[in-house]
């Protein structure tokens, strides 16, 4: 869904690219790119050690930010244990110091 807006806002039609498969799992695609079967979108995190190791390449699409957001949830109604607390300050912790 993210891909499909941006690529609309920036005024490109889903109908223009090839797609010949749609998958979901980053391990799956990053083995398929690394096997020369094609190109896809992913997450630049996603890939940081393939691209270190020279296995696959990655490209910035001039003009196109694709950006989300993640959050974190939990039941209102109840207190984070000791170590659901630990995990969201870490998580907090380490998306602020990320380098995107």
């Amino acid at each position: 869904q993210l891909i499909e807006q941006t690529l609309a806002q920036a005024k490109i039609k889903i109908s223009q690219l090839n797609i010949v498969s749609t998958i979901e799992d980053n391990e799956t695609i990053k083995q398929l790119v690394a096997l020369d079967v094609g190109v896809s979108f992913i997450s630049e995190i996603a890939i940081r050690k393939e691209v270190e190791l020279k296995l696959i390449h990655a490209y910035s699409i001039k003009d196109l930010q694709f950006n989300r957001k993640f959050y974190f949830v939990y039941h209102k109604n109840r207190y984070l244990s000791p170590l659901d607390q630990a995990f969201r300050d870490f998580i907090i912790h380490y998306a602020r110091n990320l380098n995107l």
